[in-house]
C-alpha cells in the first residue's frame, strides 16, 4: 500500500526489501458503494452532500498518506533496516504484459447480459490512453524535476 500502512502493519518484520514502484497502484484510494435503488431514492441535495463528503474523505486521506509516508519510509529504513530497491524495467514490463493477458481473458469471458465488465475495461483503457500524454508532461516531469540536485536552505 505504502510506507505509512506498511510500517503500521509491521511488514518490516517479514519483508526486508521494499520494492517500488507499485505500478499497479500509485497511491491510496477510497471507494464508496451505495445501493443504486437507495441512491436514486435520495433527493438531489442529499446526493450532493454524499458526493461532497466522499470527495472530502478521499482528499483528506490522500493528504494524510502523502504527509505520513515520507517519515514512515525513513523509519522503515533507519530503525528497521529495510532496504529500498527499484523493480527492474524488465520486471515491470513483464508485469504489464501479464496484466494485459488477464484483462484480455476477463474481457473475452464477459458473457453477462449487460457486459458491464467489458465496458469497464474498454473505458479504463480509453481513459488510460487519453491521460498518459498528460501525466508525462505534468506529473512525470514534475517528479523528474524534484530529483534535480538543488537544495532549499534558509539563510
Amino acid at each position: 500500500m505504502g510506507p505509512y500502512n506498511d510500517l503500521a502493519l509491521g511488514f518490516y518484520q517479514v519483508c526486508r526489501y521494499y520494492y517500488s514502484p507499485g505500478y499497479h497502484e500509485p497511491g491510496p484510494a477510497l471507494q464508496l458503494t451505495v445501493n443504486e435503488q437507495a441512491w436514486r431514492s435520495l433527493p438531489s441535495d442529499l446526493q450532493a452532500i454524499v458526493r461532497a463528503a466522499a470527495e472530502a474523505a478521499t482528499t483528506d486521506m490522500y493528504a494524510e498518506y502523502t504527509a505520513q509516508s515520507g517519515p514512515a519510509l525513513r523509519t522503515l529504513v533507519q530503525k528497521h533496516g529495510v532496504i529500498v530497491r527499484s523493480l527492474p524495467e524488465d520486471v515491470l514490463i513483464a508485469c504489464g504484459q501479464k496484466s494485459n493477458e488477464v484483462l484480455n481473458e476477463i474481457h473475452a469471458g464477459d458473457t453477462s447480459p449487460n457486459r458491464i465488465v467489458r465496458r469497464i475495461i474498454e473505458d479504463f483503457l480509453a481513459f488510460r490512453k487519453d491521460v498518459i500524454p498528460w501525466t508525462r508532461v505534468g506529473e512525470q516531469a514534475f517528479l523528474n524535476a524534484r530529483r534535480l540536485p538543488f537544495e532549499f536552505k534558509l539563510q
